[in-house]
């Protein structure tokens, strides 16, 4: 009969630690689980360019500042070449989320055309941000003039 008690008491002992095992690893699994209930997708950043169709609308504003500094300088033109004024607000600024001008739209075709050329005949792959070897880019017909320079 001692033999049965002292092995009954090993038995609880064993039982005994398994239940705090369990108790132990239940707690860490729920706060493990707690942890990773509560945390929060991190939230899109909402981007300032509104009306941006080709040009990545994640583009920083110093690269979407060299990018038109870019078109300015290739085709020798001004913003308000295809930035309408704003007229509500500050007549003196551009609203550049406008497609008032038929040069804005002009221009969005010429960029896809440029970027498709760039792919499919030099394998070059531009993104969005206009980041990358160009082959061809507005310089290569327009050198800084508005219209298309031929033959020459």
């Amino acid at each position: 009969m001692a033999e049965k008690k002292g092995t009954a008491r090993k038995k609880n002992e064993v039982t005994h630690m398994q239940i705090k095992k369990l108790v132990v690893f239940t707690g860490i699994s729920l706060l493990i689980l707690l942890g990773i209930l509560s945390a929060k997708p991190p939230e899109k950043e909402k981007s300032r360019w509104k009306n941006v169709r080709i040009i990545s609308k994640n583009t920083r504003e110093d690269e979407m500042e060299q990018i038109m500094e870019s078109f300015n300088r290739q085709l020798g033109v001004v913003c308000i070449y295809c930035h309408a004024l704003n007229q509500k607000d500050d007549p003196h600024k551009s609203n550049f989320e406008s497609d008032e001008k038929p040069a804005k739209n002009k221009a969005r075709k010429m960029l896809s055309m440029t970027l498709f050329l760039n792919r499919k005949y030099f394998g070059t792959d531009i993104n969005n941000r206009m980041a990358g070897m160009k082959k061809i880019w507005c310089s290569t017909c327009h050198r800084g003039l508005l219209k298309p320079v031929i033959n020459q």
